[in-house]
């Protein structure tokens, strides 16, 4: 309160009586210069529409499989395998859901793509015991409802019907894609620190 009257106090003896009709030309300088404006942004919304609102370009999931097919990482394998259902489980979408899931996590929170590009490639990640725990959960809360036809995913299939809730999902009872998420992790994690490096 104090630094407010001091502020006044310095303020005062600046300040400049003008008279009523002095006032209302300024006030309506400032109106039409605001309607002036709002005219420029309508025609502007009008003749060139804002795009689709929706995730940056994502990479394809093809794309994904094709860079770990020739792998001889034993984890890449496993991933390959579920994905091209070759061990007839039928777990395929519970990698390409968590494969869209974590690259549109890294896209909102890219702060976190180093760390998880930096994971052991051979390894299982356990999200829930990590630092990244908090922003994982609150992307999955935040973007449960999107989802895209033309990369043929939804957030809610991957937080409902595929992850338990110790993987930040839903689902309750048994099966569930923890198991996939946990596999997908680092190698997303690189592919997405290369293409931010501008390497094919």
């Amino acid at each position: 309160m104090e630094q407010l009257q001091e502020f006044a106090e310095t303020v005062r003896p600046k300040l400049e009586a003008v008279d009523l009709e002095i006032f209302r030309d300024f006030v309506g300088l400032c109106l039409s210069k605001t309607d002036s404006q709002e005219a420029m942004l309508d025609l502007i919304r009008t003749e060139l529409p804002p795009s689709e609102i929706g995730p940056a370009e994502l990479i394809p999931y093809k794309e994904y499989l094709d860079r770990l097919d020739p792998s001889t990482k034993k984890l890449d394998q496993e991933i390959v395998k579920i994905a091209k259902n070759l061990d007839g489980n039928n777990n395929s979408g519970k990698v390409k859901h968590a494969f869209y899931g974590i690259q549109r996590f890294l896209q909102e929170y890219p702060q976190h793509i180093h760390f998880i590009a930096s994971l052991p490639e051979d390894e299982w990640f356990e999200v829930q015991e990590s630092r990244i725990n908090q922003d994982w959960r609150t992307f999955l809360r935040d973007y449960e409802s999107e989802e895209s036809s033309g990369y043929m995913y939804s957030m809610r299939t991957l937080v409902v019907t595929y992850l338990t809730p110790a993987s930040g999902g839903k689902r309750t009872g048994g099966g569930g894609g923890d198991n996939e998420l946990k596999r997908v992790w680092p190698s997303v994690g690189r592919l997405m620190a290369r293409a931010r490096r501008g390497r094919p």
